[in-house]
């Protein structure tokens, strides 16, 4: 269960996190899939929502406008992060990311963000994964002032060709 497996990861890293006097916390995201069901579990700890890229035909936030996030971990005491539960279908891929992906800023001091993201993400709907990864990097990439990231990136995702009997 993610959402079991988050809150006990919590409460294990709140001593940790709550020592000292700087604020530590950390994002996640937790997911389980059945490739017999297709069924992907997930559970969320205000990490950014993955991208769930849908047979090909276009790009949305997993779960769409169903928010499922708990707070970050090491944050607060006794928090129950829920499971929330999605239905993958063969050639649908998800894609997950860090914030270092989307907070690169332009010449306008404007932030590459969310929205630039997943609309960038439409036109990569059907590519192998790693063409996925390396256009998303390269949009955001041109998007920036700097044309380098300035925080750290991590993408990481499946593709599910068909479901294992």
């Amino acid at each position: 269960d993610p959402g079991a497996y988050l809150s006990r990861m919590n409460k294990l890293l709140l001593p940790l996190f709550s020592k000292g006097e700087v604020l530590i916390h950390t994002s996640a995201c937790y997911m389980v899939m059945n490739v017999q069901t297709g069924i992907l579990r997930v559970a969320n700890a205000n990490h950014a929502q993955p991208i769930h890229f849908q047979d090909g035909t276009g790009a949305h936030w997993l779960g769409g406008d169903k928010a499922f996030s708990g707070p970050s971990l090491g944050v607060q005491a006794d928090v129950r992060y829920e499971t929330a539960e999605f239905q993958i279908k063969p050639d649908d891929a998800v894609v997950l990311f860090t914030d270092g992906l989307i907070s690169l800023k332009n010449n306008a001091d404007d932030s590459y963000g969310l929205k630039r993201l997943l609309d960038s993400a439409h036109s990569f709907a059907g590519e192998p994964l790693k063409d996925i990864f390396q256009g998303l990097e390269d949009d955001a990439l041109a998007f920036s002032r700097e044309q380098m990231f300035t925080d750290d990136v991590c993408m990481v995702g499946f593709h599910l060709k068909q479901m294992m009997v």
